[in-house]
């Protein structure tokens, strides 16, 4: 799938909106446009998860890809939440695409990951 959307620096876009607790889910893949100058820092990826109930477990991770837009892209971890209150977490990284996924859930509360650069 090719990411349909870019995060644009300062405004948070959702990955995940309020996806149901059942079963694994993988969110909205959204590009990451390279910053100007020398990217060997990475780019500062900030992405939180909030719950309408929160769960008994969770596990979320977001997820990276150096070519989000080829035949069959390559996703790798970038970062795992299991906060069943949610959270806000940052990680900087050498990236084109992101998305989050969830790998497992049990308990009431639909899930949302919003993502920030």
């Amino acid at each position: 799938m090719t990411a349909q959307y870019h995060l644009n620096r300062g405004t948070p876009r959702n990955s995940l909106t309020a996806e149901p607790t059942v079963g694994a889910a993988t969110g909205e893949e959204l590009g990451v446009i390279a910053k100007d100058g020398p990217s060997d820092a990475g780019t500062r990826i900030r992405w939180q998860t909030s719950y309408s109930v929160a769960p008994a477990t969770v596990n979320v991770v977001l997820e990276g890809s150096l070519n989000p837009n080829a035949a069959v892209p390559i996703w790798f971890t970038l970062d795992t939440s299991t906060q069943v209150l949610g959270e806000t977490r940052e990680v900087v990284a050498n990236v084109r695409g992101v998305r989050a996924r969830k790998t497992a859930q049990t308990g009431a509360g639909a899930i949302t990951v919003a993502i920030l650069i």
